[in-house]
């Protein structure tokens, strides 16, 4: 597996500084991989995203697991600068999505992710061209898991 003790803290340094100087230092030291590496590394999850994407046709974090009661949150983001310099406005929508794991049920890893041992050497993440469905529920009353506990309002 290419994630791990080296390559992990290698990826959370150039996560964290974006410094490829960092990461050589520390290569040279023996104590990072190469820049390169890292560089590869973040190219093939980035395409390992896009390939689940075309294989499941959702746009859905690759992390999500199965059989976890899932809820989400919906935000307008809006940007219209009033200053006299400003140029541009944005509109766009933001989602975060929180599961509820239980002791009784920690969710099923999806187990649809491509391999990690597939490696692309060239540093770009090929993004693809969609329009994106929204996703409805199949039906009216979807089954809802068993409260662990009284309920509050």
């Amino acid at each position: 597996m290419i994630l791990d003790g080296p390559n992990i803290k290698s990826q959370s340094v150039h996560a964290r500084t974006r410094k490829r100087d960092l990461i050589e230092m520390l290569f040279d030291l023996g104590l990072s991989i190469s820049y390169d590496r890292v560089m590869a590394i973040s190219t093939s999850m980035g395409n390992r995203v896009c390939e689940q994407y075309h294989r499941d046709e959702v746009v859905c974090p690759p992390n999500l697991r199965e059989g976890l009661f899932t809820t989400a949150a919906v935000h307008n983001i809006d940007h219209n600068p009033s200053s006299t310099t400003s140029t541009d406005s944005f509109h766009g929508t933001g989602i975060s999505l929180f599961q509820h794991p239980s002791l009784q049920n920690n969710g099923r890893t999806a187990g649809n992710t491509a391999s990690l041992n597939t490696i692309y050497y060239h540093y770009t993440v090929e993004l693809p061209e969609t329009c994106v469905r929204p996703l409805v529920l199949p039906r009216k009353d979807p089954p809802l898991p068993k409260a662990d506990g009284p309920l509050k309002s």
